[in-house]
């Protein structure tokens, strides 16, 4: 009859959909795999970024496979280093959520950003080569991908500073782009190597209080302005 062809109309229709799910999913995990891998590799030698040879290994798939994910292996960098950034500008703003005071607030948030970046060693050396390692060699559309979702996780992160510390438009992701300037200017004036940020030396020591304390002054200075 129509209704039992109806009936199983749908199911194959459910049958598909589920596959489709399946596969998605599928997909999803075998990128994560990707990326977990390389993660753990560039954390035991931050000199320099593992081969997609290394990381297709160490994922145990084929090398072939990972380019179908990515299309260079600075791209799956890429990728790690917004997670961080993500992970860090989460905590650093709850931080000014549990806070009435402003000012003490705006302390908390550096206190929690400071501490972020000093327990993820592996995200300091990934950020140093943004510029001169990751970007040049990603492709043309990774790269405008992975521009709009550094302006969209400033301007979200900057939107939760003016909006908790009445800020005029703007202002927030202003400050963020400082903070992250003087972070990066600070970790390369103090000479340490990426597989320096991994070890513990007097300058690597120093940096934690060196960044908290000029970031203090300058969003100090800033808010008062």
């Amino acid at each position: 009859s129509s209704c039992g062809k109806d009936g199983g109309h749908l199911k194959g229709k459910d049958r598909l959909t589920a596959r489709r799910a399946y596969d998605s999913a599928a997909k999803e995990a075998r990128r994560q795999d990707i990326l977990d891998a390389a993660e753990r590799l560039f954390a035991a030698n931050g000199d320099q970024l593992p081969s997609v040879g290394d990381i297709a290994a160490a994922a145990n798939l084929a090398k072939g496979t990972v380019y179908l994910y990515f299309g260079t292996k600075e791209e799956i960098f890429a990728i790690l280093l917004l997670d961080g950034w993500s992970r860090v500008v989460e905590v650093a703003s709850r931080a000014l959520a549990d806070e009435a005071d402003d000012a003490r607030a705006v302390e908390r948030f550096l206190a929690s950003f400071v501490k972020e970046l000093v327990e993820r060693p592996m995200f300091l050396r990934l950020d140093t080569m943004g510029k001169a390692v990751l970007e040049v060699n990603m492709t043309a559309e990774a790269l405008a991908a992975f521009k709009a979702h550094i302006r969209g996780q400033l301007e979200a992160a900057g939107a939760i500073l003016e909006g908790r510390l009445r800020l005029e438009p703007g202002r927030g992701a202003q400050l963020l782009v400082r903070t992250h300037a003087m972070m990066r200017g600070l970790w390369q004036s103090f000479g340490l190597s990426p597989s320096c940020a991994n070890a513990s030396s007097p300058m690597a020591d120093r940096f934690p209080a060196e960044l908290l304390e000029a970031l203090t002054e300058y969003w100090r200075g800033a808010l008062q302005g």
